[in-house]
């Protein structure tokens, strides 16, 4: 793994694109229209906050595919990279 991958960058100097591919309120709420944005695009950051609990639910996708559907509090898909949560069951999950 590319060690400058855990470099810590300067908010000015960030060497990375980012670009806001979907919002629930342009975009809708559903599963549906996440997926119709976000599938096959590599390189993705997921940032999810929930409304009612202000959880927080993420993730990195590094290749190109689906993005798998959230039913557990953490993944490690080799394909995908990991997926977090605030949720307290991920905090007492094996890793």
């Amino acid at each position: 793994m590319d060690c400058s991958m855990f470099a810590i960058y300067d908010i000015t100097e960030i060497p990375y694109e980012f670009k806001l591919l979907f919002r629930g309120s342009r975009d809708g709420f559903s599963g549906k229209d996440f997926h119709k944005l976000c599938d096959n695009i590599p390189g993705t950051v997921v940032i999810v906050k929930i409304n009612s609990t202000a959880e927080i639910l993420g993730g990195y996708i590094l290749l190109n595919g689906n993005l798998p559907s959230i039913h557990s509090d953490l993944y490690d898909i080799e394909s995908y990279g990991p997926w977090f949560s605030t949720d307290l069951a991920m905090n007492i999950s094996k890793i």
